[in-house]
C-alpha cells in the first residue's frame, strides 16, 4: 500500500469540509488590541468557553435528529453523538464580512481591521463561514457526506480513516453552528486546535503540530483565559528537532513552546484599517499610520468612517 497516496487522499477528503473563503474579512478591536496586532504581527484565538455566545459549540443535536444520512461512518457518528468533538481543545478569532458596521463597533471595538482572507489559511488553523440555521447546517453536512473525496482509491476501505474523517465532519458543523441570535454579525472564524488533555499519552508526538497555549489575565471574568497564537513565520532553514514518543507529555509541551518563541514573524496580511466614530479621530488617525510604518506595514491605508455617531 502507498501510505502517502493514502494520507494524500485523506488530506483531499478533510479539505473538503473547508470553505471557500477569499474576500477581505474585518476583525473589530480596540486601539490596544490593534496595536498588539501590529507590533507582534499575531492574532489570539480564545478557547470557545469564553466567547460571548453561552451557547458556543453546543447546537449540533438540533441538527442531527433530523438528517437521514448515507455515509454510514458519518451515520455511526451521529447515532451516538453526544458532544463530538472537545470543546476544550477548540480557540476562535472571529471576522465578519461587515465592513465599517456601527453594529460592529458598538459591540467589539472602534477599530475595524481588514484582512485578506487567502493568506489567513494556515495549516494547523482553517477559516469557516458560520451558519445559522438548523436547516442550513443539515444541507451543508447532507453535501459534505456525499463529497466522491470519501472514495479514493486507497482511502474507501479503509474504515478506521474514514471514520476518523467522520468524527472531523461533526466536529466542523459543530464549530460552524451558531445560535440564531447572531446571525446579523455574519461570521466567519478563523479556528485553532490545541488540546490541554493529552488523550493518547503514549504517542505525544501525535499533538506535536498543535500551537501552545497561553493564558491572559481577564478583568471581566477576574480569571486566566486560554489562548493560542496566530501567525505566519517565515521562511526558515533551521532544524526542528522532532518529538518522539519517548518524550514525556511536559517535554513535548515545552518543546512546542520553545519552537514557537523562536520562529520569526511575517507581517499579517492586513488590508486596511477603518477608525469607526469617536473622540479624538485625527490623532487616533496619526498614531496608527506611523505604527503601520515603523513596524513595516507599508501600504495600508487607514481611514475614518463617515459613520455620524456621536
Amino acid at each position: 500500500m502507498d501510505k502517502r497516496l493514502l494520507v494524500e487522499q485523506f488530506d483531499t477528503l478533510i479539505k473538503s469540509f473547508d470553505d471557500e473563503v477569499d474576500e477581505i474579512i474585518y476583525h473589530y478591536t480596540s486601539a490596544r488590541g490593534l496595536q498588539e496586532i501590529i507590533e507582534k504581527s499575531e492574532l489570539h484565538l480564545s478557547n470557545v468557553a469564553f466567547l460571548n455566545d453561552k451557547t458556543e459549540c453546543d447546537l449540533l443535536h438540533q441538527v442531527l435528529e433530523n438528517v437521514e444520512f448515507t455515509n454510514l461512518h458519518v451515520k455511526g457518528y451521529a447515532s451516538n453523538y453526544s458532544g463530538a468533538f472537545s470543546k476544550d481543545s477548540t480557540h476562535i478569532i472571529s471576522f465578519t464580512t461587515k465592513r465599517d458596521s456601527l453594529e460592529q463597533y458598538l459591540a467589539y471595538g472602534r477599530y475595524c481591521v481588514g484582512f485578506k482572507s487567502k493568506n489567513l489559511i494556515k495549516f494547523p488553523f482553517r477559516l469557516s463561514k458560520c451558519l445559522y440555521l438548523p436547516e442550513s447546517v443539515k444541507t451543508w453536512l447532507v453535501k459534505k457526506e456525499k463529497d466522491p473525496n470519501w472514495n479514493g482509491s486507497l482511502l474507501k476501505d479503509r474504515k478506521d480513516w474514514k471514520d476518523y474523517a467522520a468524527y472531523i465532519l461533526l466536529a466542523t458543523a459543530g464549530r460552524k453552528f451558531k445560535n440564531k441570535h447572531f446571525e446579523n454579525e455574519n461570521e466567519v472564524r478563523l479556528i485553532g486546535i490545541s488540546s490541554p488533555k493529552i488523550i493518547y499519552e503514549n504517542s505525544p508526538q501525535m499533538y506535536e503540530k498543535q500551537p501552545p497555549i497561553h493564558y491572559r489575565w481577564s478583568p471581566r471574568y477576574e480569571i486566566p483565559i486560554p489562548y493560542v497564537k496566530f501567525f505566519i513565520e517565515e521562511n526558515s532553514t533551521l532544524q526542528e528537532d522532532k518529538d518522539t514518543g519517548s518524550n514525556t507529555i511536559q517535554e513535548m509541551k515545552r518543546k512546542r513552546l520553545l519552537r514557537e518563541q523562536e520562529k520569526t514573524r511575517e507581517l499579517l496580511p492586513i488590508a486596511e484599517i477603518i477608525l469607526g466614530p469617536g473622540q479624538h479621530e485625527v490623532e487616533a488617525k496619526s498614531a496608527f499610520e506611523i505604527l503601520l510604518n515603523d513596524k513595516g506595514y507599508k501600504g495600508v491605508v487607514v481611514t475614518l468612517s463617515d459613520i455620524p455617531y456621536r
